[in-house]
């Protein structure tokens, strides 16, 4: 359980770091990666209840499934992306920015999830059940998926704080939506399924960090 614990936080506290690489100092950035963490349990607390509602209004009939984790998904992004509008409009400057503030709500979002699910799949391991994913490739995708919510969050949170809320919700949405479960569903193996998350992911992430050079780059001008 603590090897779980231990490599999902590690993970986020360093994508939080690679993103805020010039103030990683700022307490106001490590505040904004565990306030993401307690936006993880605020949807914990929502998806139970929301799966009910969506069940009593399919009549009785269970929703179909994508259906319930779009509506989550959607919910989890509303969150995380007001969580970091709210914290940098607190926090009155361009340091830690939109994206910065972003990335570090969405990591702190992520190391939880991604402990979650590295504890089911080491507790697998160690029952040594055949035909099993391995170890290392479940590790790579938490890894490609933590850096898609960081990169994810903080593009939102960035484009969100440019006036630009509505393109930046639907951009995390629908990456959060390609990351699980559209990658899933598309891949022929569970190899293609670590490749393209790992893509997807590190994308996100590449993107968020040449946006905030070329923020950098303005500034210094």
């Amino acid at each position: 359980m603590w090897t779980a614990w231990g490599a999902s936080f590690t993970l986020g506290l360093l994508a939080t770091a690679a993103v805020n690489r010039t103030n990683w100092q700022d307490s106001r950035v490590w505040c904004a990666f565990a306030v993401g963490g307690g936006v993880f349990f605020a949807v914990q607390f929502v998806a139970r209840p929301l799966g009910v509602l969506l069940a009593s209004l399919a009549g009785g009939e269970g929703p179909p499934s994508w259906l319930v984790v779009a509506v989550v998904v959607v919910f989890a992004e509303v969150f995380k992306l007001t969580a970091a509008v709210v914290l940098h409009h607190l926090y009155r400057g361009p340091r830690p920015g939109g994206g910065e503030v972003g990335a570090a709500v969405g990591a702190g979002f992520g190391a939880w999830s991604e402990a979650v699910i590295l504890r089911s799949a080491f507790q697998m391991a160690q029952l040594g059940l055949p035909g099993g994913v391995s170890v290392g490739a479940v590790l790579a995708a938490s890894v490609a998926r933590l850096l898609g919510a960081a990169g994810s969050t903080g593009l939102a949170a960035r484009l969100a704080t440019s006036g630009r809320t509505l393109a930046g919700l639907g951009l995390a949405a629908a990456a959060q939506l390609v990351l699980d479960p559209g990658v899933r569903v598309v891949a022929p193996s569970p190899r293609w399924t670590v490749g393209l998350t790992a893509l997807v992911g590190v994308g996100l992430f590449a993107a968020l960090w040449a946006s905030g050079r070329r923020a950098e780059e303005r500034g210094c001008r």
